[in-house]
């Protein structure tokens, strides 16, 4: 069973209003309940928040990769990766893990660290 000439035609038509912009606000506004249905509106912040990890931040690096000292220029350090942990709080000199309710209970919103680095 296939599609006829006219049901092609249909078919077409059908998928090129579906890929059209939107261009109403009242239609948009309409789309958002299912947006959110499907997708969900922390899966948005997820998605975004990996992204700018995994693509944005390497891009960052790899464009300011080298920083040279101004007395000699044959001095200088190479950043080659970027790696973001697991959330910690440095308690009496120890590293340890630290959840999102945690902060909540103690008011932190940031977490600033220090910067470790470290050598392969």
């Amino acid at each position: 069973m296939g599609l006829t000439r006219d049901s092609k035609q249909d078919h077409k038509i059908d998928k090129e209003f579906m890929a059209s912009p939107i261009k109403s606000t009242v239609d948009k506004f309409q789309l958002i309940s299912e947006f959110l249905k499907m997708r969900g509106l922390v899966k948005e912040h997820l998605d975004s928040y990996n992204y700018f990890l995994n693509t944005v931040m390497k891009k960052m690096v790899r464009v300011n990769n080298e920083i040279r000292s101004s007395v000699d220029r044959g001095i200088y350090l190479k950043f080659i990766d970027i790696k973001v942990g697991e959330p910690s709080v440095m308690l009496d000199g120890v590293a340890g893990k630290i959840n999102p309710q945690s902060c909540r209970l103690s008011s932190m919103t940031l977490v600033t660290v220090p910067f470790l680095p470290y050598w392969f």
